[in-house]
């Protein structure tokens, strides 16, 4: 039944980005938290939310813009790993207490990022992809982050959506190694 469940969920999340250029987090994350739990939902969401980017990169390749993909990556795998090191020795119930607080921020960031001014440069990249990466290691939905850097910036449909494969991907690739290397993947035993 839970094989059946993932694929479904898998299945419906990768729709859902492959229409909107993300979402497979946000669209799978929560469930699979509520059905394995705060730190096994979060890495399968990151895992399976690999493949999704890699194969979606692989189509869209002709769209992505390589030098804001390098900008994001730049920015975002220190705050992935700092992010991983700060959540390995909170206590279980913290976690679920941080994870549950970040996704109300996320869903308020989403809501209003529409009326932040437009932004130009680097150090907004820096900034959007920073909080992204943050949001990615801690509950594997960095989409509002990246909403919001692609309302400010004016960034294209097209483009964004193309653009946030191997950004996405970058990130899993990162979080995923990083919580096993520090004991915070397969903690339940569901995973491992």
């Amino acid at each position: 039944m839970e094989i059946v469940f993932v694929i479904a969920m898998t299945l419906l999340g990768a729709c859902v980005q492959g229409v909107a250029g993300m979402g497979f987090g946000l669209t799978t994350v929560p469930v699979f938290i509520w059905f394995f739990g705060p730190i096994d939902g979060v890495v399968m969401g990151n895992i399976l939310g690999l493949v999704n980017s890699i194969t979606l990169g692989v189509m869209l390749r002709r769209d992505i813009n390589w030098p804001i993909v390098g900008l994001f990556v730049a920015a975002q795998t220190p705050a992935i790993i700092i992010t991983i090191l700060l959540l390995s020795v909170l206590p279980l119930k913290s976690l679920e207490i941080t994870i549950g607080l970040l996704m109300l921020v996320m869903v308020a960031a989403a809501v209003f990022s529409f009326k932040l001014p437009r932004v130009y440069g680097k150090k907004p990249v820096f900034f959007f992809a920073a909080l992204a990466g943050a949001l990615s290691a801690a509950v594997a939905q960095s989409g509002p982050a990246v909403t919001a850097y692609a309302q400010t910036s004016r960034w294209g449909q097209k483009q964004f959506s193309a653009s946030m494969q191997p950004i996405f991907a970058a990130m899993n690739l990162v979080v995923v190694p990083t919580k096993y290397l520090t004991g915070m993947a397969g903690a339940s035993g569901e995973l491992s």
